[in-house]
């Protein structure tokens, strides 16, 4: 499936579907934006053709990337409009959301520098006793890291289905999984370029134990073939 801004320019209609595509994405547990092709109901030309703000998809549709503005702004908040990706917000949402796709790998180096501070690397995906939220998820909550890096991560040590069932919040943990869960599959990465990256860490300590859900004691590989990313 293409990704907002693969397949070319975008006009004011073919962005308000994909605006509604992508706020059903990550907006609710069913709607998946790849196996419905972007594809979303309430999304027809009359629809379109009827609301006020038809002019601020024209506006966007003018900018660069305008897809990739919609998706830096919704994979924040579902809750977001056009209006909100045509803000001062959601300019700098979006150049920090370009500035991490180009340097991918270069973010990621620093936040395994930054959990690699713990001196046992597993620590930082583990739950207390107590289903408090392990130490990898309180430094993504408080920007210390990327999500990005911590669904690349995930690939490697399951973790958020590990963290799924353990962590005892039922009132902010489930928008914490969704969005990672909902955003996974738009990062699109060489999962060989990171093998290098994780290997010390991961099989060292990670591999060998029960804590994470790991594939016996090799490496966990996604099951997916590695999708490229430009960095």
């Amino acid at each position: 499936m293409l990704l907002p801004d693969d397949s070319g320019p975008l006009d004011g209609f073919e962005l308000f579907r994909l605006e509604r595509a992508l706020r059903l994405h990550f907006g609710t547990p069913d709607y998946d934006y790849f196996k419905y092709k972007g594809r979303a109901t309430g999304a027809r030309v009359s629809d379109y053709q009827n609301r006020r703000d038809r002019s601020l998809y024209e506006t966007l549709s003018r900018k660069d990337q305008p897809g990739l503005r919609l998706l830096a702004t919704l994979s924040e908040s579902a809750s977001y409009n056009v209006a909100d990706v045509l803000s001062a917000n959601g300019l700098e949402r979006f150049e920090a959301f370009k500035k991490r796709q180009e340097s991918l790998t270069y973010r990621f180096k620093q936040d395994l520098a930054v959990l690699a501070e713990e001196p046992q690397f597993k620590d930082n995906f583990v739950i207390n006793e107590h289903g408090e939220y392990p130490r990898a998820l309180k430094l993504l909550i408080k920007d210390e890291i990327g999500k990005e890096s911590l669904i690349i991560l995930d690939h490697y040590t399951n973790a958020f289905k590990h963290w799924l069932t353990r962590i005892q919040d039922p009132i902010m943990w489930p928008d914490y999984y969704m969005l990672l869960k909902k955003y996974s599959p738009f990062v699109r990465v060489d999962f060989a370029k990171y093998d290098a990256l994780v290997k010390a860490h991961i099989i060292a300590e990670i591999a060998p134990t029960k804590d994470i859900a790991t594939n016996g004691n090799r490496l966990r590989r996604p099951q997916e073939e590695p999708r490229q990313h430009p960095h």
